[in-house]
């Protein structure tokens, strides 16, 4: 006969959708504080993390499930990438491998891409990012 495992819960602690919230506006605060750390040239360049938390902000989802998602969509682009197909995403665009070459151990390719005009559709993520920023400023 199979038990149900037991499960404690801390006295004082925040409901299950309260937390989220909290966890992503303090991942937000840690990530800009990061970039902010890293210099000005570091606003031009989206790291993983990064990503990861505009994601996470965009969608409300928890931030190990977003992890994994992106990583994995990442992956599954490079591998496309090498074998030289064509991504067609309309939210990112047109992209194709246009030279590519082996260099020391690593495989080195030049990707066009290919945006469309600007589309009301989508949001995009640094807006939530930055709208959950302003927030917690005031």
């Amino acid at each position: 006969m199979a038990t149900k495992p037991k499960t404690t819960r801390i006295a004082g602690a925040a409901s299950k959708k309260a937390a989220p919230a909290k966890a992503v506006q303090k991942t937000a605060e840690v990530a800009t504080e990061a970039s902010a750390e890293a210099g000005a040239d570091a606003s031009k360049v989206l790291r993983g993390r990064d990503l990861i938390v505009a994601v996470t902000v965009a969608t409300g989802a928890k931030k190990t499930l977003v992890k994994d998602i992106v990583t994995a969509t990442l992956a599954a682009m490079g591998d496309a990438l090498a074998e030289g197909r064509t991504l067609n995403l309309p939210p990112l665009g047109k992209a194709h491998v246009s030279r590519s070459k082996e260099r020391g151990g690593a495989e080195v390719m030049v990707v066009k891409l290919r945006r469309g005009g600007k589309t009301a559709a989508a949001p995009k993520a640094s807006d939530a990012v930055a709208e959950t920023l302003a927030e917690q400023k005031d």
